[in-house]
Protein backbone atom coordinates (compact mmCIF):
# COMPACT_ATOMS: atom_id res chain seq x y z
CA UNK A 1 0.00 0.00 0.00
CA UNK A 2 1.36 3.44 -0.42
CA UNK A 3 0.77 7.10 -1.93
CA UNK A 4 1.23 8.48 -4.92
CA UNK A 5 1.48 11.63 -6.63
CA UNK A 6 3.00 13.48 -9.40
CA UNK A 7 2.46 16.50 -11.79
CA UNK A 8 3.24 16.70 -15.59
CA UNK A 9 4.42 19.58 -17.86
CA UNK A 10 6.00 21.20 -14.56
CA UNK A 11 9.25 20.52 -12.71
CA UNK A 12 9.67 21.05 -9.05
CA UNK A 13 11.46 18.38 -7.17
CA UNK A 14 10.69 20.39 -3.40
CA UNK A 15 7.15 20.10 -4.28
CA UNK A 16 7.56 16.50 -5.23
CA UNK A 17 9.33 16.01 -2.56
CA UNK A 18 6.59 18.05 -0.03
CA UNK A 19 3.54 16.33 -1.86
CA UNK A 20 5.15 12.65 -1.00
CA UNK A 21 5.88 13.85 2.67
CA UNK A 22 2.35 14.73 3.19
CA UNK A 23 1.62 11.00 2.31
CA UNK A 24 3.99 9.37 4.23
CA UNK A 25 1.31 7.97 6.96
CA UNK A 26 0.30 5.90 3.42
CA UNK A 27 3.83 4.53 3.32
CA UNK A 28 5.60 5.20 6.68
CA UNK A 29 8.74 2.19 4.99
CA UNK A 30 10.14 4.42 2.04
CA UNK A 31 9.82 6.54 -0.27
CA UNK A 32 10.79 6.74 -4.26
CA UNK A 33 10.96 9.56 -7.17
CA UNK A 34 11.27 9.65 -10.97
CA UNK A 35 11.40 12.83 -13.14
CA UNK A 36 11.91 13.46 -16.73
CA UNK A 37 12.90 17.00 -17.11
CA UNK A 38 9.23 18.84 -17.68
CA UNK A 39 7.71 16.51 -18.79
CA UNK A 40 7.05 14.32 -15.76
CA UNK A 41 7.27 13.95 -11.99
CA UNK A 42 6.70 11.07 -10.29
CA UNK A 43 6.76 10.24 -6.53
CA UNK A 44 5.26 8.16 -3.77
CA UNK A 45 5.28 6.35 -0.15
CA UNK A 46 5.18 3.14 0.34
CA UNK A 47 4.14 0.67 3.14
CA UNK A 48 5.23 -2.80 2.68
CA UNK A 49 3.29 -5.51 1.88
CA UNK A 50 4.84 -7.63 -0.93
CA UNK A 51 8.53 -8.25 -2.02
CA UNK A 52 9.91 -6.11 0.87
CA UNK A 53 13.40 -6.21 -0.37
CA UNK A 54 12.83 -5.65 -4.48
CA UNK A 55 9.47 -4.09 -4.61
CA UNK A 56 10.36 -0.38 -4.28
CA UNK A 57 8.68 2.38 -6.76
CA UNK A 58 9.04 3.63 -9.37
CA UNK A 59 9.33 0.53 -11.12
CA UNK A 60 9.81 0.41 -15.12
CA UNK A 61 9.69 -2.18 -17.66
CA UNK A 62 12.84 -3.38 -18.78
CA UNK A 63 13.64 -0.57 -21.64
CA UNK A 64 12.96 2.08 -19.04
CA UNK A 65 10.39 3.51 -21.30
CA UNK A 66 7.34 3.01 -19.46
CA UNK A 67 7.43 4.03 -15.51
CA UNK A 68 4.77 2.90 -12.89
CA UNK A 69 4.15 4.44 -9.15
CA UNK A 70 1.22 2.28 -7.77
CA UNK A 71 -1.05 2.49 -4.64
CA UNK A 72 -2.61 -0.14 -3.85
CA UNK A 73 -2.71 -4.52 -4.45
CA UNK A 74 -3.32 -6.50 -7.91
CA UNK A 75 -4.76 -9.31 -6.41
CA UNK A 76 -4.72 -11.49 -10.03
CA UNK A 77 -0.72 -10.21 -10.73
CA UNK A 78 0.71 -13.96 -10.37
CA UNK A 79 -1.88 -15.15 -13.13
CA UNK A 80 -1.04 -12.07 -15.10
CA UNK A 81 3.05 -12.44 -14.53
CA UNK A 82 2.55 -15.51 -16.14
CA UNK A 83 0.67 -15.00 -19.00
CA UNK A 84 3.35 -12.04 -19.76
CA UNK A 85 6.03 -13.76 -19.67
CA UNK A 86 4.50 -16.48 -21.90
CA UNK A 87 4.64 -13.54 -24.07
CA UNK A 88 8.69 -12.96 -24.01
CA UNK A 89 8.43 -10.18 -21.25
CA UNK A 90 11.54 -10.48 -18.16
CA UNK A 91 10.85 -9.49 -14.63
CA UNK A 92 13.31 -8.45 -12.16
CA UNK A 93 10.81 -8.50 -9.05
CA UNK A 94 8.21 -10.57 -7.25
CA UNK A 95 6.29 -7.34 -6.65
CA UNK A 96 2.55 -6.45 -8.62
CA UNK A 97 3.67 -3.05 -9.34
CA UNK A 98 5.75 -4.39 -12.38
CA UNK A 99 2.83 -6.25 -13.83
CA UNK A 100 1.71 -3.09 -14.38
CA UNK A 101 4.10 -1.81 -16.32
CA UNK A 102 4.59 -4.77 -18.63
CA UNK A 103 0.77 -4.88 -18.80
CA UNK A 104 0.65 -1.34 -20.19
CA UNK A 105 3.04 -2.28 -22.72
CA UNK A 106 1.01 -5.69 -23.90
CA UNK A 107 -2.69 -3.73 -23.64
CA UNK A 108 -1.87 0.22 -23.30
CA UNK A 109 -4.77 2.26 -21.88
CA UNK A 110 -7.29 -1.19 -21.70
CA UNK A 111 -4.89 -2.70 -19.03
CA UNK A 112 -7.18 -1.61 -16.25
CA UNK A 113 -10.10 -4.18 -17.47
CA UNK A 114 -7.42 -7.20 -16.70
CA UNK A 115 -6.76 -6.46 -13.09
CA UNK A 116 -8.80 -8.04 -10.44
CA UNK A 117 -7.77 -5.77 -7.28
CA UNK A 118 -8.03 -2.27 -5.14
CA UNK A 119 -5.64 0.56 -6.94
CA UNK A 120 -4.95 4.01 -7.96
CA UNK A 121 -1.67 4.21 -10.17
CA UNK A 122 -0.14 6.81 -12.33
CA UNK A 123 1.98 5.20 -15.15
CA UNK A 124 4.20 7.53 -18.08
CA UNK A 125 4.95 6.29 -21.30
CA UNK A 126 8.16 8.10 -22.43
CA UNK A 127 8.02 7.25 -25.65
CA UNK A 128 4.27 8.73 -26.15
CA UNK A 129 5.01 11.26 -23.76
CA UNK A 130 1.24 10.29 -22.22
CA UNK A 131 0.31 10.31 -18.01
CA UNK A 132 -2.07 7.83 -17.38
CA UNK A 133 -3.50 7.37 -14.63
CA UNK A 134 -6.36 4.95 -13.26
CA UNK A 135 -8.53 3.70 -10.82
CA UNK A 136 -10.11 0.81 -9.49
CA UNK A 137 -13.78 -0.85 -10.52
CA UNK A 138 -15.10 -0.26 -7.02
CA UNK A 139 -13.37 2.73 -5.86
CA UNK A 140 -11.46 1.44 -3.36
CA UNK A 141 -8.30 3.49 -3.20
CA UNK A 142 -8.45 7.20 -4.14
CA UNK A 143 -6.78 9.49 -6.74
CA UNK A 144 -7.39 13.06 -7.19
CA UNK A 145 -6.42 15.43 -9.54
CA UNK A 146 -6.42 19.12 -11.07
CA UNK A 147 -5.80 20.21 -14.02
CA UNK A 148 -4.48 23.63 -14.32
CA UNK A 149 -3.43 25.15 -17.57
CA UNK A 150 -1.42 22.72 -19.27
CA UNK A 151 -0.35 21.29 -16.11
CA UNK A 152 -1.87 18.21 -14.59
CA UNK A 153 -1.44 17.23 -10.31
CA UNK A 154 -2.04 14.13 -9.04
CA UNK A 155 -2.41 12.87 -5.69
CA UNK A 156 -3.63 9.90 -3.17
CA UNK A 157 -4.94 12.66 -1.01
CA UNK A 158 -5.48 16.30 -1.30
CA UNK A 159 -3.39 17.58 1.36
CA UNK A 160 -0.65 17.01 -1.09
CA UNK A 161 -2.28 18.96 -3.96
CA UNK A 162 -2.85 21.76 -1.76
CA UNK A 163 1.45 22.45 -1.26
CA UNK A 164 0.66 23.47 -5.47
CA UNK A 165 1.01 27.19 -5.16
CA UNK A 166 -1.35 27.59 -8.35
CA UNK A 167 -4.04 25.42 -7.58
CA UNK A 168 -6.73 27.70 -5.96
CA UNK A 169 -8.48 26.92 -2.70
CA UNK A 170 -11.94 28.13 -3.58
CA UNK A 171 -14.97 26.31 -2.37
CA UNK A 172 -17.26 24.65 -4.65
CA UNK A 173 -21.00 25.33 -3.94
CA UNK A 174 -22.15 22.43 -5.67
CA UNK A 175 -20.31 20.46 -3.29
CA UNK A 176 -20.66 21.37 -0.32
CA UNK A 177 -24.98 21.31 -1.15
CA UNK A 178 -23.74 17.77 -1.61
CA UNK A 179 -22.50 17.41 1.48
CA UNK A 180 -25.60 18.61 3.62
CA UNK A 181 -27.78 16.35 1.33
CA UNK A 182 -25.63 12.98 1.92
CA UNK A 183 -22.85 13.94 4.90
CA UNK A 184 -20.49 13.08 2.24
CA UNK A 185 -19.16 14.70 -1.17
CA UNK A 186 -19.64 12.19 -4.20
CA UNK A 187 -17.01 12.04 -6.95
CA UNK A 188 -16.58 13.88 -9.26
CA UNK A 189 -16.46 16.27 -6.75
CA UNK A 190 -14.55 17.83 -4.33
CA UNK A 191 -15.24 20.48 -1.34
CA UNK A 192 -12.72 22.45 -3.63
CA UNK A 193 -13.46 23.79 -7.33
CA UNK A 194 -10.11 23.10 -8.73
CA UNK A 195 -9.65 19.44 -7.33
CA UNK A 196 -11.09 16.55 -8.91
CA UNK A 197 -11.86 12.94 -7.32
CA UNK A 198 -11.37 10.21 -10.74
CA UNK A 199 -14.62 8.39 -10.70
CA UNK A 200 -14.27 4.92 -9.93
CA UNK A 201 -13.34 2.47 -13.20
CA UNK A 202 -11.69 5.49 -15.03
CA UNK A 203 -8.51 6.09 -17.02
CA UNK A 204 -7.55 9.41 -17.22
CA UNK A 205 -4.83 9.94 -20.56
CA UNK A 206 -2.93 13.35 -20.33
CA UNK A 207 -0.98 14.03 -23.28
CA UNK A 208 -0.13 17.44 -24.82
CA UNK A 209 -1.97 19.35 -22.34
CA UNK A 210 -4.99 17.80 -22.61
CA UNK A 211 -7.23 15.01 -20.45
CA UNK A 212 -9.32 12.68 -21.59
CA UNK A 213 -11.57 10.38 -19.48
CA UNK A 214 -12.54 6.52 -20.19
CA UNK A 215 -14.27 4.07 -18.36
CA UNK A 216 -13.16 0.72 -19.05
CA UNK A 217 -15.70 -1.25 -16.73
CA UNK A 218 -19.58 -0.76 -15.84
CA UNK A 219 -21.40 -2.84 -13.54
CA UNK A 220 -23.26 -5.90 -15.41
CA UNK A 221 -26.90 -5.28 -16.19
CA UNK A 222 -29.39 -6.99 -13.63
CA UNK A 223 -30.46 -10.22 -15.19
CA UNK A 224 -27.88 -10.42 -17.96
CA UNK A 225 -26.37 -13.73 -16.31
CA UNK A 226 -28.18 -16.93 -17.32
CA UNK A 227 -31.03 -17.81 -14.39
CA UNK A 228 -29.57 -20.25 -11.78
CA UNK A 229 -31.32 -22.30 -9.30
CA UNK A 230 -31.18 -20.84 -5.91
CA UNK A 231 -28.60 -23.55 -4.79
CA UNK A 232 -26.36 -22.84 -8.26
CA UNK A 233 -25.76 -19.21 -6.78
CA UNK A 234 -24.86 -20.33 -3.49
CA UNK A 235 -22.23 -22.79 -4.72
CA UNK A 236 -21.17 -20.25 -7.41
CA UNK A 237 -21.16 -17.43 -4.30
CA UNK A 238 -19.12 -19.74 -2.27
CA UNK A 239 -16.92 -20.55 -4.63
CA UNK A 240 -15.57 -16.61 -5.66
CA UNK A 241 -15.96 -15.48 -1.74
CA UNK A 242 -13.78 -18.24 -1.20
CA UNK A 243 -11.41 -17.55 -4.03
CA UNK A 244 -11.19 -13.93 -3.17
CA UNK A 245 -9.95 -14.10 0.37
CA UNK A 246 -7.93 -16.90 -0.34
CA UNK A 247 -6.09 -14.29 -3.14
CA UNK A 248 -6.06 -11.47 -0.50
CA UNK A 249 -4.99 -13.48 2.06
CA UNK A 250 -1.20 -13.63 0.10
CA UNK A 251 1.06 -10.89 2.61
CA UNK A 252 5.22 -11.00 3.37
CA UNK A 253 3.70 -9.09 6.71
CA UNK A 254 0.86 -9.94 9.50
CA UNK A 255 -2.11 -10.14 8.89
CA UNK A 256 -5.68 -9.86 10.64
CA UNK A 257 -9.30 -9.33 10.57
CA UNK A 258 -11.56 -6.58 11.62
CA UNK A 259 -14.41 -8.54 13.70
CA UNK A 260 -17.68 -6.52 14.29
CA UNK A 261 -19.77 -9.75 15.01
CA UNK A 262 -22.29 -9.18 12.00
CA UNK A 263 -22.70 -11.58 9.69
CA UNK A 264 -19.92 -9.83 7.05
CA UNK A 265 -17.04 -10.26 8.64
CA UNK A 266 -17.93 -13.11 10.20
CA UNK A 267 -18.27 -14.90 6.25
CA UNK A 268 -14.93 -14.00 6.15
CA UNK A 269 -13.47 -15.47 9.17
CA UNK A 270 -15.28 -18.67 8.38
CA UNK A 271 -13.42 -18.61 5.16
CA UNK A 272 -9.74 -17.59 6.61
CA UNK A 273 -10.09 -20.72 9.20
CA UNK A 274 -11.27 -23.10 5.91
CA UNK A 275 -8.79 -21.83 4.14
CA UNK A 276 -6.09 -22.53 6.73
CA UNK A 277 -4.98 -19.02 7.89
CA UNK A 278 -5.88 -20.02 11.41
CA UNK A 279 -5.41 -18.92 14.22
CA UNK A 280 -6.71 -15.23 13.09
CA UNK A 281 -6.07 -11.90 14.46
CA UNK A 282 -9.09 -10.44 15.02
CA UNK A 283 -9.80 -7.10 16.41
CA UNK A 284 -13.07 -5.14 17.44
CA UNK A 285 -14.43 -2.40 19.34
CA UNK A 286 -17.22 -1.64 21.98
CA UNK A 287 -19.07 0.67 23.45
CA UNK A 288 -20.44 1.82 26.81
CA UNK A 289 -23.96 1.20 28.40
CA UNK A 290 -24.70 4.38 27.10
CA UNK A 291 -24.50 3.27 23.69
CA UNK A 292 -25.67 -0.53 24.41
CA UNK A 293 -27.48 -1.30 21.26
CA UNK A 294 -25.18 -0.67 18.86
CA UNK A 295 -22.68 -3.20 20.57
CA UNK A 296 -21.83 -6.05 18.96
CA UNK A 297 -18.46 -7.25 20.94
CA UNK A 298 -20.31 -10.39 22.25
CA UNK A 299 -21.30 -11.95 19.38
CA UNK A 300 -17.78 -11.03 18.08
CA UNK A 301 -16.49 -12.54 21.01
CA UNK A 302 -18.99 -15.82 20.48
CA UNK A 303 -17.56 -16.18 16.78
CA UNK A 304 -13.99 -15.64 18.06
CA UNK A 305 -14.24 -18.77 20.41
CA UNK A 306 -15.97 -20.97 17.85
CA UNK A 307 -13.22 -20.15 15.15
CA UNK A 308 -10.44 -19.73 17.82
CA UNK A 309 -9.06 -16.25 17.20
CA UNK A 310 -6.48 -14.88 18.60
CA UNK A 311 -9.40 -11.43 19.66
CA UNK A 312 -8.19 -8.17 21.01
CA UNK A 313 -11.17 -5.90 21.62
CA UNK A 314 -11.34 -1.94 22.53
CA UNK A 315 -13.70 0.10 23.91
CA UNK A 316 -14.56 2.59 22.79
CA UNK A 317 -14.50 6.07 25.16
CA UNK A 318 -12.78 8.52 23.23
CA UNK A 319 -11.64 12.06 23.78
CA UNK A 320 -14.08 12.89 21.23
CA UNK A 321 -12.77 16.21 20.68
CA UNK A 322 -9.10 14.94 20.05
CA UNK A 323 -10.29 12.04 17.40
CA UNK A 324 -12.55 14.29 15.46
CA UNK A 325 -9.25 16.97 14.83
CA UNK A 326 -7.56 13.77 13.74
CA UNK A 327 -10.49 12.89 11.55
CA UNK A 328 -10.82 16.34 10.32
CA UNK A 329 -7.05 16.49 9.04
CA UNK A 330 -7.41 13.08 7.63
CA UNK A 331 -10.50 13.09 5.39
CA UNK A 332 -9.06 17.19 4.18
CA UNK A 333 -12.93 17.96 3.41
CA UNK A 334 -15.90 17.92 5.05
CA UNK A 335 -17.40 14.36 5.79
CA UNK A 336 -19.93 13.23 8.42
CA UNK A 337 -20.56 9.68 8.70
CA UNK A 338 -20.30 8.60 12.54
CA UNK A 339 -19.18 5.38 11.68
CA UNK A 340 -15.23 7.24 11.25
CA UNK A 341 -14.74 7.35 14.72
CA UNK A 342 -15.28 3.46 16.02
CA UNK A 343 -13.48 2.85 12.76
CA UNK A 344 -10.32 4.69 12.83
CA UNK A 345 -9.87 3.72 16.62
CA UNK A 346 -10.77 -0.07 15.55
CA UNK A 347 -7.95 0.48 13.13
CA UNK A 348 -5.31 1.90 15.58
CA UNK A 349 -5.33 -1.08 17.59
CA UNK A 350 -5.11 -3.65 14.51
CA UNK A 351 -2.20 -1.65 13.20
CA UNK A 352 -0.12 -2.22 16.91
CA UNK A 353 -0.47 -6.16 15.78
CA UNK A 354 -0.83 -6.36 12.11
CA UNK A 355 0.35 -4.76 9.21
CA UNK A 356 -2.90 -5.93 6.86
CA UNK A 357 -6.47 -6.30 8.01
CA UNK A 358 -9.44 -7.78 5.57
CA UNK A 359 -13.05 -6.14 5.98
CA UNK A 360 -16.51 -6.65 5.54
CA UNK A 361 -17.14 -4.02 3.44
CA UNK A 362 -19.14 -4.36 0.51
CA UNK A 363 -21.09 -7.45 1.97
CA UNK A 364 -24.23 -5.43 2.73
CA UNK A 365 -24.13 -3.87 -1.07
CA UNK A 366 -23.31 -7.30 -2.55
CA UNK A 367 -26.04 -9.18 -1.10
CA UNK A 368 -28.85 -6.74 0.12
CA UNK A 369 -28.08 -6.84 3.57
CA UNK A 370 -29.23 -2.88 4.73
CA UNK A 371 -33.20 -2.64 6.07
CA UNK A 372 -33.73 -0.14 3.27
CA UNK A 373 -33.16 -2.67 1.05
CA UNK A 374 -36.43 -4.03 2.54
CA UNK A 375 -38.07 -1.15 2.23
CA UNK A 376 -37.16 -1.02 -1.63
CA UNK A 377 -38.91 -4.26 -2.29
CA UNK A 378 -42.04 -3.28 -0.45
CA UNK A 379 -42.38 0.03 -2.16
CA UNK A 380 -43.25 -0.65 -5.54
CA UNK A 381 -46.36 -2.01 -3.50
CA UNK A 382 -46.96 0.61 -1.61
CA UNK A 383 -46.85 2.95 -3.93
CA UNK A 384 -49.69 1.37 -5.73
CA UNK A 385 -51.80 2.67 -3.08
CA UNK A 386 -53.62 5.91 -3.90
CA UNK A 387 -51.45 9.20 -3.35
CA UNK A 388 -54.70 10.77 -0.96
CA UNK A 389 -53.97 8.02 1.01
CA UNK A 390 -50.48 7.76 1.06
CA UNK A 391 -51.16 11.24 2.53
CA UNK A 392 -53.02 10.48 5.02
CA UNK A 393 -50.28 7.59 6.37
CA UNK A 394 -47.50 10.31 6.44
CA UNK A 395 -50.15 13.07 8.49
CA UNK A 396 -50.59 10.14 11.04
CA UNK A 397 -46.58 9.15 11.25
CA UNK A 398 -45.47 12.41 11.45
CA UNK A 399 -47.03 12.11 15.21
CA UNK A 400 -44.65 8.83 15.65
CA UNK A 401 -42.20 9.35 18.54
CA UNK A 402 -38.18 8.19 17.05
CA UNK A 403 -36.20 5.63 19.39
CA UNK A 404 -32.29 6.67 19.79
CA UNK A 405 -31.29 2.64 19.75
CA UNK A 406 -29.89 1.22 16.81
CA UNK A 407 -33.24 -0.44 15.49
CA UNK A 408 -35.08 2.72 15.53
CA UNK A 409 -38.00 0.89 14.13
CA UNK A 410 -40.47 4.17 14.36
CA UNK A 411 -37.79 6.64 12.63
CA UNK A 412 -37.52 4.00 10.00
CA UNK A 413 -40.92 3.54 9.42
CA UNK A 414 -41.72 7.18 9.01
CA UNK A 415 -39.11 7.66 6.77
CA UNK A 416 -40.56 5.05 4.53
CA UNK A 417 -44.07 6.60 4.39
CA UNK A 418 -42.50 9.80 4.09
CA UNK A 419 -40.37 8.77 1.07
CA UNK A 420 -43.33 6.81 -0.10
CA UNK A 421 -45.43 10.30 -0.80
CA UNK A 422 -43.75 10.33 -4.40
CA UNK A 423 -42.32 7.95 -7.19
CA UNK A 424 -39.64 4.93 -6.04
CA UNK A 425 -36.18 6.70 -7.24
CA UNK A 426 -37.10 10.00 -4.97
CA UNK A 427 -38.13 7.57 -2.01
CA UNK A 428 -34.84 5.47 -1.99
CA UNK A 429 -32.66 8.93 -2.30
CA UNK A 430 -34.87 10.56 1.03
CA UNK A 431 -33.62 7.05 2.78
CA UNK A 432 -29.93 7.80 1.85
CA UNK A 433 -30.61 11.85 2.56
CA UNK A 434 -30.05 14.14 5.24
CA UNK A 435 -31.42 18.09 5.00
CA UNK A 436 -34.38 18.61 2.42
CA UNK A 437 -33.14 21.45 -0.13
CA UNK A 438 -35.62 22.93 2.08
CA UNK A 439 -33.97 22.66 4.83
CA UNK A 440 -31.02 23.61 3.76
CA UNK A 441 -31.93 27.14 2.22
CA UNK A 442 -32.59 28.14 5.69
CA UNK A 443 -29.04 26.68 7.08
CA UNK A 444 -27.66 28.47 4.67
CA UNK A 445 -26.46 32.36 5.26
CA UNK A 446 -28.29 34.45 2.91
CA UNK A 447 -25.71 34.67 0.36
CA UNK A 448 -25.56 31.01 -0.52
CA UNK A 449 -29.45 30.19 -0.53
CA UNK A 450 -29.61 29.89 -3.90
CA UNK A 451 -27.02 26.98 -3.58
CA UNK A 452 -29.46 24.38 -1.91
CA UNK A 453 -30.85 22.02 -4.34
CA UNK A 454 -27.69 22.79 -6.66
CA UNK A 455 -26.07 19.36 -6.09
CA UNK A 456 -26.38 17.38 -8.98
CA UNK A 457 -28.06 14.13 -9.64
CA UNK A 458 -26.78 10.19 -7.94
CA UNK A 459 -25.49 9.27 -11.73
CA UNK A 460 -27.19 5.77 -12.35
CA UNK A 461 -30.44 4.53 -13.06
CA UNK A 462 -32.88 3.57 -10.00
CA UNK A 463 -36.41 2.71 -11.03
CA UNK A 464 -37.14 -0.11 -9.45
CA UNK A 465 -35.58 -2.59 -6.49
CA UNK A 466 -33.02 -4.09 -9.21
CA UNK A 467 -31.15 -1.68 -9.82
CA UNK A 468 -29.88 -0.54 -6.43
CA UNK A 469 -27.40 -2.92 -6.85
CA UNK A 470 -25.24 -0.61 -9.34
CA UNK A 471 -26.43 2.56 -8.04
CA UNK A 472 -25.12 1.81 -4.56
CA UNK A 473 -22.17 0.76 -6.04
CA UNK A 474 -20.74 3.48 -7.60
CA UNK A 475 -22.77 6.34 -4.98
CA UNK A 476 -23.32 5.27 -1.70
CA UNK A 477 -20.35 2.67 -1.41
CA UNK A 478 -17.76 4.34 -3.57
CA UNK A 479 -17.89 8.22 -2.36
CA UNK A 480 -18.94 7.01 1.68
CA UNK A 481 -18.27 3.33 3.27
CA UNK A 482 -14.68 3.21 0.71
CA UNK A 483 -13.47 6.58 1.49
CA UNK A 484 -14.02 6.25 4.85
CA UNK A 485 -12.33 3.10 4.95
CA UNK A 486 -9.51 4.52 3.36
CA UNK A 487 -8.87 7.32 5.16
CA UNK A 488 -8.92 5.66 8.51
CA UNK A 489 -7.05 3.19 7.94
CA UNK A 490 -4.21 4.64 6.40
CA UNK A 491 -4.08 7.13 8.94
CA UNK A 492 -3.15 4.31 10.97
CA UNK A 493 -0.75 3.12 8.26
CA UNK A 494 -2.73 0.09 8.14
CA UNK A 495 -3.62 -1.89 4.81
CA UNK A 496 -7.42 -2.81 4.51
CA UNK A 497 -8.96 -5.00 2.14
CA UNK A 498 -12.19 -5.76 1.15
CA UNK A 499 -12.74 -9.67 -0.42
CA UNK A 500 -16.27 -8.59 -0.87
CA UNK A 501 -15.49 -5.97 -3.57
CA UNK A 502 -14.50 -8.91 -6.12
CA UNK A 503 -15.26 -8.08 -9.37
CA UNK A 504 -16.23 -11.57 -10.65
CA UNK A 505 -18.73 -11.35 -8.04
CA UNK A 506 -20.67 -8.44 -9.65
Amino acid sequence: MCGICGFANYRNDELLKGMASRLAHRGPDEDGFFTEGEKVSLGMRRLKIIDLATGSQPITNEDGFITVVFNGEIYNFRELRSELQGKGHRFRTRTDTEVLAHLYEEYGDELSARLRGMFAFAIWDARKSVLLLSRDHFGIKPLFYSIVGNKLYFASEMKALLLAADIGAGLDSEAIDAYFTNLYIPAPLTVYKAIRKLEPARTLLFCGGKAEIKTYWRVPEFGASPVKTWGEYLEKADTLLSSSVREQLVSDVPLGLLLSGGVDSSTLLYYMNRLGAGPVKTFSVGYGRKDFSFNETSQARRLSRHFRSEHYESIVQPDARNVMEKLAATFDEPFADACAIPSFLVTAAARKKVTVALSGLGGDEFFAGYPRHLGARLMPVYLKLPLALREGFWTAARMLKESRSAQNLPGRLKRFIKGGRSDFRAAYDSWISYFSPEERALLYSHSHTGSAGSAPAFPGRLASPDDIFAYELRNYLSDDLLCLADRVSMANSLELRVPFLDVRLA
